[in-house]
């Protein structure tokens, strides 16, 4: 039976769902005209024996969105401020020495910098604050000088996600010219082409600098993305729902157990959403593949994986994986009888926080924009609200449900969005947690982030799933 394609409404979300344990290190304020000041940094007054500040003990404020009295976005296009809005940035950053719009970053240099955390969002744009002129370390890549026009079928529009068949145009034009082009990415103003190696002499003459007039850059590594990933720092234990919650009342956002194939070293990782297979029915939640390395058939357990003179405690298995989707890190659990998995996530218990509603559609990356607002909630992070900033696509190999471990398929579409740079967002155990937007629409899960550079976390979306008929499961 196929998953109803009405999505449910936000009345089928009955009742508020609170953590059990409080799951991030912050108090987060969604929107302030003013930035935060963070109790940690305030000295405790009992030196002379006075009564020690309360605020002390308190979490440090992280206000995500630092709302101006102007906006530097109009009809998704970003701009540089005025000098009359410069003149306000500078009365909430005192020590501003220059700021401009570096795409894709508002970039505040100061020479003091303020208390973290900072904000993600600015005046509507994405928020880089630095006290050195090189940041943030933008990686261009490097620019063709073919003079002759390069055009492709699809449309193509600045700060619009061009859809698949316009980037294997894209692929198909670039490779015909023995670029050897593996992965493609875009940024709302241009393309950012990947190949395994430099193509030879005269490669700058050869390759298109633009197609349709929107430019392209182009780098040469033999690197896996991934070993370009940061290694997450450890949660504190304080700041980790590592909960036991009932098994008719499991939901996104809890977490979840592995073990290694040594049976003895275990791996935390985020659960995802609950999907009904569009060939026989049967419903599976999203995992993060690799926090599942014994391959199909391996336990999942919820918190953690538990361990009886060496042996797997099975009173914490929730379920079985059953496919894998290639290398996109998307694993799908069956989960065992008797199991209930709700569609929508936690909602933190705080002033002026959204209240979570039930998950509506899997969707379709070709219909984000640049600078489109997405969130996520994990057992080690609580809710974050971060920014859409690249769309990727790389040539890989999917899975179908005849298939299960691996076929070829011709792209795989994953995301880069952005949590601040002011402190660290993402710590080891937020793989497989979900991505959505404003409109609780599924992007995809999240797999990792950046080392150093722009801090992007790095997520591959559903895409897959929606290709093969997948859909948002009901309770």
């Amino acid at each position: 039976m196929a998953a109803s394609t009405t999505p449910p409404s936000a009345s089928q979300s009955t009742s508020l769902i609170i953590r059990d344990r409080h799951a991030s290190p912050w108090r987060v304020t969604r929107f302030s005209h003013h930035l935060p000041s963070n109790p940690l940094t305030l000295q405790p007054s009992n030196a002379a024996g006075l009564i020690p500040n309360p605020l002390y003990q308190q979490l440090p404020e992280r206000v995500v969105r630092l709302t101006l009295s102007f906006s530097l976005l109009t009809n998704g296009i970003p701009r540089n401020p005025t000098e009359a809005e410069v003149r306000e940035l500078q009365s909430h950053f005192k020590t501003l020495r220059s700021v401009g719009f570096q795409h894709p970053f508002l970039v505040l240099v100061v020479d003091i910098l303020p208390p973290q955390p900072w904000p993600v969002i600015i005046a509507d744009v994405p928020l880089w604050i630095t006290s050195s002129a090189n940041e943030p370390p933008f990686d261009m890549g490097q620019l063709a000088r073919a003079s002759q026009k390069f055009t492709v079928l699809g449309e193509i529009r600045q700060y619009h996600t061009p859809n698949d068949t316009t980037v294997i145009e894209v692929f198909k034009l670039l490779n015909t010219k023995g670029a050897g082009i593996h992965r493609i990415q875009w940024d709302g103003a241009g393309f950012h082409a990947f190949g395994s190696q430099d193509p030879g002499e005269g490669w700058q003459d050869r390759l298109p600098s633009r197609v349709n007039n929107i430019c392209i850059s182009y780098t040469w590594t033999a690197s896996n993305l991934e070993e370009h990933a940061a290694r997450m720092k450890i949660p504190t234990a304080e700041a980790t729902d590592d909960s036991r919650y009932a098994p008719t009342s499991l939901r996104p956002g809890i977490m979840l157990g592995g073990l290694h194939n040594n049976m003895i070293q275990r791996l935390g990782t985020t659960s995802g959403i609950r999907v009904e297979s569009p060939t026989s029915g049967a419903k599976f939640i999203t995992v993060a593949s690799h926090g599942f390395p014994g391959n199909i058939g391996d336990y999942v357990f919820h918190p953690s994986a538990r361990l009886i003179n060496g042996s797997p405690d099975l009173s914490y298995q929730i379920g079985t994986i059953e496919k894998k989707f290639g290398d996109t890190d998307i694993a799908l659990a069956r989960l065992r009888p008797g199991i209930g998995y709700h569609r929508e996530t936690f909602t933190d218990n705080g002033v002026g926080q959204p209240r979570a509603q039930p998950f509506r559609f899997l969707k379709d990356p070709s219909s984000l924009r640049w600078g489109d607002t997405v969130f996520m909630n994990t057992p080690v992070n609580g809710l974050c609200e971060g920014i859409h900033l690249v769309t990727s696509w790389s040539i890989g190999f999917g899975a179908t449900d005849v298939t299960p471990q691996e076929s070829p398929t011709h792209v795989e579409t994953s995301t880069f969005s952005y949590w601040g740079n002011g402190a660290d967002i993402f710590v080891d155990g937020c793989c497989g947690g979900v991505i959505w937007d404003q409109n609780f629409d599924v992007i995809g899960q999240f797999r990792f982030q950046e080392k150093g550079g722009q801090k992007r976390a790095f997520s591959p979306t559903f895409k897959v799933l929606i290709d093969q008929g997948y859909q948002l499961s009901d309770i």
